[in-house]
């Protein structure tokens, strides 16, 4: 079963501005396939919530594991903060087949 650790991250100065990394670069991708996703306005004009999404995609739950675990991991957890001033949310799911 797929494990999809997922990221949305909120407007903040870089998201307004269109400045800063995207949330998926420089991250754990050993063994991953990475999708990111750019929110638009809905249908009434309003701006979402969120400004963008990073889903990784692992084959098993020790796989995600091992990249969390890394040095890389931890880096890219820890440097969230740095570029993600609309904070961020953290999604962990499993595919259902």
């Amino acid at each position: 079963m797929d494990h999809r650790p997922g990221a949305l991250r909120g407007r903040g100065e870089d998201a307004v501005g269109g400045r800063g990394r995207p949330l998926g670069t420089g991250g754990p991708r050993r063994g991953t396939c990475l999708e990111l996703t750019k929110f638009e306005a809905g249908p009434d004009g309003e701006r979402p919530p969120y400004y963008r999404m990073a889903e990784l995609y692992f084959e098993t739950q020790a796989d995600f594991e091992q990249a969390v675990g890394s040095p890389e991991g931890r880096a890219a957890v820890a440097d969230l903060s740095n570029f993600a001033t609309g904070g961020v949310t953290v999604l962990i799911g499993a595919v259902q087949e």
